[in-house]
Order: structure tokens, then C-alpha cells, then sequence
């Protein structure tokens, strides 16, 4: 099971599109990702019984699998943010510092996340972003 964020809409892959999890579930969840989110065990046992041909008529408009339209960053509001730094050589060599045994951990305010599709725009004055952006990866159960 896949699910993603479309338009702000929580919505379940089908594997020709994402259906939208409020209407397929007759209102058991919120349209909200961040709903969904909240009763994870709930959401889950609940995809764990879905069919996607049951889910057809759910399905959000422009979200074909290969490029569903408005695809939105997955946890539109998540409570923390933890960085991981100097975890690479090359980023410990071009810092100048020492490689560290364990690399650091700090946290970033919320709004550093964006969207696969989203721009990130340096603030008036920043000539660019040079290293300051990395890719996110989500965890693997």
C-alpha cells in the first residue's frame, strides 16, 4: 500500500491512480494527510482490506501513478524535523572539519520540507543554495 498526499487530500495508491481515502472510506478518515497519519493502525487495517478496482471510482482527477498533478510532501505538518550532518566524506572534507565517530543529530524547523515538485527559492540576498539543500529519505519498515 501506497499512500500520498494529492492536493492536500489524503489518497491511496491503486496502481492507475490514488483514490481519495475520505470518500473511499465513506468519511471513516479525513481528507487531511495529517488525519490519516494520526490513526496509523486504523488507516492501515483499513488499506489492508481495500480492493483497487473498489477504489476506482475514488480516484482523484490527474493522478495517474507516473505523475499524479498536485503531489504534495507526504507529512504536511510533521511535529519534528532531525537532520543528520556530516554524514558523507566529502562533506566532512569540503567543511574542513574532523570526520566525527558518530555524525550529528539536530533538528530543522518543519517548514524545511517541501514537496517533490515544489521550488526552493534562496531568501532576497542569498546568491544560491549551493550545498544547503539535500533529498530527503523516508525510513523502510
Amino acid at each position: 500500500m501506497r499512500f500520498a498526499n494529492i492536493g492536500g487530500r489524503l489518497a491511496i495508491s491503486t496502481g492507475g491512480g490514488y483514490a481519495d481515502v475520505a470518500a473511499a472510506s465513506g468519511g471513516q478518515f479525513g481528507p487531511a494527510a495529517m488525519e490519516g497519519l494520526e490513526n496509523w493502525s486504523g488507516l492501515r487495517a483499513w488499506a489492508d482490506r481495500q480492493d483497487a478496482a473498489a477504489l476506482e471510482p475514488y480516484l482523484l482527477e490527474g493522478s495517474g501513478e507516473k505523475g499524479a498533478a498536485d503531489l504534495r510532501i507526504p507529512v504536511p505538518e510533521p511535529r519534528q524535523v532531525f537532520a543528520i550532518g556530516l554524514n558523507y566524506r566529502d562533506h566532512v572534507a569540503e567543511s574542513g572539519l574532523t570526520e566525527p565517530s558518530t555524525p550529528p543529530v539536530f533538528t530543522k524547523f518543519p517548514t524545511c520540507l517541501t514537496g517533490p515538485r515544489d521550488s526552493v527559492v534562496p531568501p532576497p540576498g542569498v546568491g544560491g543554495l549551493g550545498g544547503r539543500t539535500r533529498r530527503g529519505h523516508r525510513p523502510s519498515r
